[in-house]
């Protein structure tokens, strides 16, 4: 019986692909070695990045080294999300990655002053809710997916030792253990 069946990790692959849109690793999971070497990138881009900033002074100086840290989360966050190729540790990263760019957002806030501050300060916490929500919303979905995914091959493995009940010995043994084979129960 050939069946096209969707991995489960097919669900996390598919969430780091959406919410690190852009980003140039794959979606699958890492080795330590990759994931080593992601996050030693990470933290060289970051010491470039804070390098950079140092040459400003003041806001722009305080605004530049939150996005360089904000990147830096998202980062980190990513190659761990990878690592362990889980939908928790995808929407535990998408979180990480909102409230660090919420930082950054509000540094920038602190320029304005009166109405203009607190909108943009609103606006800035609306995105990161928003964000976090849709990883929590994403994670349960990839989550009830798998556990779909799950329930159908179960389905699936006992129809097929079901059929091998009419037969006997030799024939039946190879038929169970060729249902085991396909669907690994």
């Amino acid at each position: 019986m050939n069946t096209v069946r969707i991995k489960p990790l097919t669900y996390v692959a598919v969430l780091l692909a959406a919410s690190f849109a852009g980003t140039t690793m794959a979606a699958n999971n890492m080795d330590k070695a990759q994931y080593d070497s992601a996050v030693a990138r990470a933290d060289a881009d970051y010491k470039v990045a804070h390098a950079k900033c140092e040459t400003l002074r003041g806001d722009a100086e305080t605004i530049c080294e939150k996005d360089a840290k904000a990147a830096k989360v998202a980062a980190h966050a990513h190659a761990k999300a990878m690592r362990d190729g889980t939908p928790g540790a995808v929407a535990e990263a998408r979180e990480d990655t909102a409230e660090a760019r919420y930082d950054a957002a509000k540094e920038r806030c602190k320029q304005l002053s009166g109405n203009d501050k607190d909108v943009c300060i609103k606006a800035a916490k609306l995105k990161e809710t928003v964000a976090e929500e849709n990883a929590k919303a994403d994670k349960k979905s990839a989550e009830a997916g798998m556990q779909r995914d799950e329930n159908i091959e179960q389905s699936r493995y006992k129809l097929e030792l079901e059929k091998c009940d009419s037969l006997a010995g030799d024939s039946k043994d190879a038929c169970q253990a060729q249902a085991k084979a396909a669907y690994k129960p």
